[in-house]
């Protein structure tokens, strides 16, 4: 009597401790699906997401975290699951360089699935659908919304981020790329400038302004097209590595109307990227920069 009471305690024993060990299981793997990747502080990283002819670059350092437009509204998803891939819960900054679709199509969704603190808008306010659903949600989320001063600068763990456009004369043109906030990234001893879709007028404005500007990566102005991206303009910059956001059949068929840089940027000896072949990722330890292209 006492072996049989003695061997169903030990069954049910046996039962407790297998289901504590499936529940721990369990436990630990939720927790790692959804913990956010850890990045370290002396690690810059800059994810140039492939969605067409279309801007969405994720930067982060440490702890923090920061998007640079969200590409269009039907890329939407794409944007949020790469995000959550990377373990994003809360975004510092994002910024909406300006208020084309392809740059703020997928900002809506960005404010609504994760927390965001602040958001930094261009000064020219647009009429489009996409760009009043993102301060729509933005103010319904209670997100600081940004009008930055230019030129201005602010901190972002162990990288410095300064705002160099748009000046008066490329808000004076009138035309909604030239509105676009331009962003220079100090990071140890490298420098990244973002364009946005600036054109030339804001280019030979930062020019004039004498600001600072060499930079080992050039995130190309308004998709590699001609009407951005002077000579005189990227001799002043200097890369050794560009980023075109579009592909490269798009930024073909775009020489029709425009031209295009890339044998410009060849002659130079830049090495080029276009996000159309693939999601780019940079990771930076303040003096190397190591490339990985394809990442989707």
């Amino acid at each position: 009597m006492q072996d049989q009471y003695q061997k169903k305690a030990k069954r049910k024993l046996i039962t407790v401790i297998l289901y504590l060990l499936l529940l721990i299981g369990c436990t630990l793997f939720l927790k790692g699906q959804n913990s956010e990747r850890v990045i370290e502080d002396d690690v810059l990283e800059l994810h140039f997401l492939s969605l067409k002819k279309a801007d969405c670059i994720l930067v982060r350092t440490g702890k923090k975290a920061m998007l640079i437009d969200a590409g269009w509204k039907d890329t939407k998803r794409q944007v949020a699951d790469y995000l959550k891939k990377q373990g994003i819960k809360r975004l510092d900054y994002v910024v909406a360089t300006h208020g084309d679709e392809d740059h703020v199509g997928g900002m809506e969704e960005v404010l609504r699935k994760f927390q965001v603190e602040t958001l930094f808008i261009s000064p020219k306010n647009e009429s489009n659908k996409d760009y009043q659903a993102m301060i729509g949600r933005a103010k319904k989320r209670q997100t600081k919304i940004v009008i930055p001063k230019v030129p201005s600068e602010i901190s972002f763990g162990n990288a410095k981020i300064k705002i160099l456009a748009p000046g008066t004369a490329a808000l004076a043109d009138g035309q909604t790329n030239n509105s676009s906030l331009v962003l220079y990234i100090t990071f140890g001893s490298r420098n990244f400038l973002f364009m946005g879709d600036a054109l030339k007028e804001s280019e030979a404005e930062i020019l004039k302004k004498g600001y600072e500007i060499q930079a080992d990566v050039l995130k190309v102005g308004h998709h590699g097209f001609s009407d951005a991206t002077t000579e005189a303009f990227l001799e002043a910059v200097a890369p050794k590595l560009a980023v075109i956001t579009c592909e490269k059949k798009q930024a073909q068929d775009g020489a029709n109307k425009f031209g295009r840089i890339e044998p410009m940027l060849k002659e130079k000896k830049i090495e080029l990227y276009y996000t159309g072949d693939g999601t780019l990722l940079l990771s930076c330890d303040g003096e190397k920069i190591e490339v990985q292209h394809d990442t989707k």
